[in-house]
């Protein structure tokens, strides 16, 4: 005959000062995830802001190195590209 056992905790962590401390540290612990996600969030957003800015200055001045000389003064002007339609479809990998 099988008796069951009740489960009893250990007396210190019946009292009333490790009951706290477990709450405190559960709570610790779920601020900490409340302010951990959103901060690298948005370190990952800034980080491609920058991405992006230094990719088009790179490809101004590559535009700037090989343009016609008509178009080079143009584009000594210019700070940013305007109106530029990405091809998606280049990035497709199935085979045609």
């Amino acid at each position: 005959m099988i008796r069951s056992r009740k489960f009893s905790l250990p007396l210190f962590a019946r009292s009333l000062s490790a009951r706290l401390l477990v709450l405190t540290i559960v709570f610790v612990m779920l601020a900490e995830v409340f302010i951990y996600a959103p901060s690298v969030s948005n370190f990952h957003t800034n980080w491609l802001k920058d991405e992006a800015e230094s990719a088009h200055l790179a490809i101004l001045a590559r535009l700037r190195t090989y343009a016609r000389p008509e178009l080079t003064q143009a584009l000594r002007n210019a700070i940013e590209i305007d109106g530029y339609d990405y091809d998606w479809s280049l990035n497709d990998t199935a085979e045609h």
